[in-house]
């Protein structure tokens, strides 16, 4: 439709007095326009909901939160079925390292025990030394000083067992030294006893008990058979040697000093294979 004309102003017609009409006057006679229709209310509210993306849009933004969401679920669930088992871990770790501590501590408590038996050994060693006694037997004393330092009581017997280089610490350096300083316990025309001994330091014995008129006597290990089955309280080939020793030593003892009819030597033989000797 098109807009209303205003109305023709005829110059040649109107009088010279006459004015033109006014144009807004002309529009104030103009009818309105009818009404539009309203607008249909799918067409409203598709203008006033917010604008969305198609829901094919929307599926990787979908994705995207479900994956983080069991990320996080997982996360937690984790946590809670692995939580005892790190306490248990933490725990044993700590009980490890505790016995790791209480380990290197008895490793010191060990070693000191070890330096201090050591010295106190050593103590010991260096207390016999300076203090050699004898009672009724003399060992391991220096035979150029027993006489000028101490008065021994006159022996029965005497006896000498193996010679070895364990003795070097107090004795001397070779047997041949060990064997002269062991044969300070020799007494004039005193009967002794002895095992078989090295060649050097049988030689240096034979020689003292010669100069002291002395019946030295080489005696044989103990025989097995007189222990009927039985072994001695110590082990130890040689301890047959200082069996063989002790029972020489005892029946001489036995018979200088009258007491031979009062004793069984066999069950005194018997006896030390019964007998648990101190080491």
């Amino acid at each position: 439709m098109s807009p209303p004309r205003a109305p023709h102003f005829n110059h040649d017609t109107a009088s010279p007095h006459s004015s033109p009409p006014k144009f807004f006057d002309t529009l104030s006679s103009v009818p309105p326009p009818p009404p539009s229709p309203p607008l249909p209310l799918s067409v409203v509210r598709h203008y006033l909901a917010p604008q969305q993306p198609p829901p094919e849009a929307q599926v990787p933004g979908f994705q995207y939160l479900l994956r983080k969401l069991v990320k996080e679920v997982r996360k937690q669930y984790i946590y809670e079925m692995e939580l005892p088992q790190i306490e248990k871990q933490r725990k044993d770790e700590a009980r490890i390292e505790a016995l790791r501590v209480a380990n290197e501590e008895r490793k010191k408590l060990k070693v000191e025990a070890v330096q201090i038996r050591a010295q106190e050994r050593k103590i010991a060693q260096q207390e016999f030394r300076e203090t050699l006694v004898d009672i009724c037997a003399q060992y391991c004393v220096r035979a150029d000083k027993v006489f000028d330092l101490i008065q021994i009581q006159e022996p029965i017997v005497c006896g000498i067992t193996s010679l070895e280089y364990d003795h070097m610490e107090i004795l001397g350096n070779t047997l041949g030294e060990i064997a002269g300083e062991k044969a300070g316990i020799f007494k004039d025309q005193i009967s002794a006893f002895t095992v078989p001994q090295p060649d050097e330091a049988m030689r240096v014995l034979e020689e003292k008990a010669s100069q002291l008129n002395v019946p030295l006597q080489v005696v044989n290990p103990l025989d097995p058979s007189l222990l009927n089955g039985l072994r001695l309280g110590l082990e130890g080939e040689h301890q047959y040697l200082n069996a063989g020793l002790a029972v020489a030593l005892c029946s001489t003892w036995l018979k200088r000093t009258g007491h031979l009819g009062d004793t069984n030597l066999e069950k005194s033989v018997l006896d030390m294979a019964k007998k648990d000797w101190p080491s």
